[in-house]
């Protein structure tokens, strides 16, 4: 075949082709299994899975909190292997959140907890009341000992991997810190 300049498609760039072909495959095939309520909620899982997996950290990637292996996973030998973990729909006291994120803390031998809430239009912000639930609902997390990143549905369409960076670096910092 030929590539986008008229070459036929050798060395590297036929390696490029397949690597885009090999990852957009990835990236479809886990689409209907990806967690979360919404379509930007599932985007954002699928932005952040694209990021640690096709740019790899420092450190361990992620792993998925579900409910057969919560038990077993918030120990320290988890966290060797995987000291950033991520867990979707969590209950809050009487909240639940889109997702939260877990780093482990070597130093201290504690989780730091990031919720982050994927704003669609229709259910935030649209109103004053609205507006002002989610400022209340992100005081009380602050309280209960999270850090809270809200995306809106504006900013997960227009650049997801840039917002999945994002909370990369915040784990990339809580590490640090």
């Amino acid at each position: 075949g030929l590539n986008l300049r008229g070459r036929k498609n050798y060395g590297f760039d036929k390696l490029t082709e397949q690597a885009v072909e090999y990852v957009t495959s990835e990236l479809e095939s886990m689409r209907p299994d990806c967690s979360g309520d919404s379509e930007i909620e599932r985007l954002f899982y699928l932005a952040l899975y694209a990021r640690t997996t096709f740019q790899p950290l420092d450190q361990p990637g992620f792993f998925v909190v579900k409910d057969d292996n919560r038990d077993k996973i918030f120990n320290y030998d988890w966290a060797k292997q995987a000291p950033f973990l991520i867990e979707s729909q969590v209950h809050i006291g009487n909240r639940r959140v889109d997702f939260v994120v877990y780093v482990y803390l070597l130093e201290s031998s504690n989780w730091k907890k990031l919720v982050v809430e994927c704003d669609g239009h229709d259910f935030h912000e649209r109103t004053k009341e609205q507006a002002a639930n989610d400022r209340s609902r992100d005081r009380s997390l602050q309280l209960d000992g999270y850090e809270v990143f809200r995306f809106t549905g504006s900013e997960l369409w227009r650049d997801p991997w840039g917002c999945a960076d994002q909370v990369i670096e915040w784990c990339d910092k809580a590490v640090m810190s």
